[in-house]
């Protein structure tokens, strides 16, 4: 049960975010037909540029742990510490830490 939980919340946030990422492509083709390139520029292109660098980065790291083999679920990373990490520490690695790079 709790894997099929575990699995059920991870596709939700993968299709949560195409969903999000789609809705934002189409607010792109909506202010490049209605000729609005201060809007372009201010507010869609920074949209896109956080939503990809935040959340599409974590569905990236979700589809990595899933395709990763390990032989223990002890030492498998998290992916909550790692998105922490990249904020609150700037991306140090630390060794205590189990993180998805070395």
């Amino acid at each position: 049960m709790a894997f099929t939980n575990s699995l059920k919340m991870k596709i939700a946030v993968i299709l949560g975010v195409v969903h999000m990422m789609f809705g934002l492509f189409l607010k792109l083709l909506n202010n490049i037909r209605q000729k609005q390139i201060l809007d372009i520029i201010t507010l869609t292109i920074p949209q896109i540029l956080f939503l990809s660098c935040t959340f599409v980065y974590m569905d990236f790291l979700i589809i990595y742990k899933w395709s990763s083999s390990y032989s223990s679920p002890t030492e498998a990373p998290s992916i909550i510490s790692t998105m922490i990490s990249v904020y609150v520490n700037m991306a140090k690695y630390k060794k205590e830490d189990k993180l998805f790079w070395p």
